[in-house]
């Protein structure tokens, strides 16, 4: 039960690096005499944004690997006698 708590923590904190890192994610913050605010914001858009660039980044990688497999090898096969 632990593995499985420690791997959810885990998880959590790559989202949350990388979605800091690729500007998912913003935090502010607002002082007001004795009060302090905290927000949080996402970015939907440049989520969704970033999602189809990965997309079509692994269609092309798709496309690739299709494409080298799909091709004969350089070298002639010799026959086996």
């Amino acid at each position: 039960m632990s593995r499985l708590i420690t791997l959810i923590v885990v998880v959590i904190v790559v989202i949350a690096c990388v979605g800091f890192y690729m500007d998912w994610f913003h935090f502010s913050t607002a002082e007001n005499g004795t009060k302090k605010d905290i927000t949080l914001s996402v970015d939907k858009a440049k989520i969704q944004a970033d999602e189809q660039k990965a997309k079509e980044k692994l269609k092309n990688v798709e496309q690739k690997v299709k494409e080298k497999i799909s091709t004969p090898s350089d070298k002639p096969k010799s026959p086996q006698g």
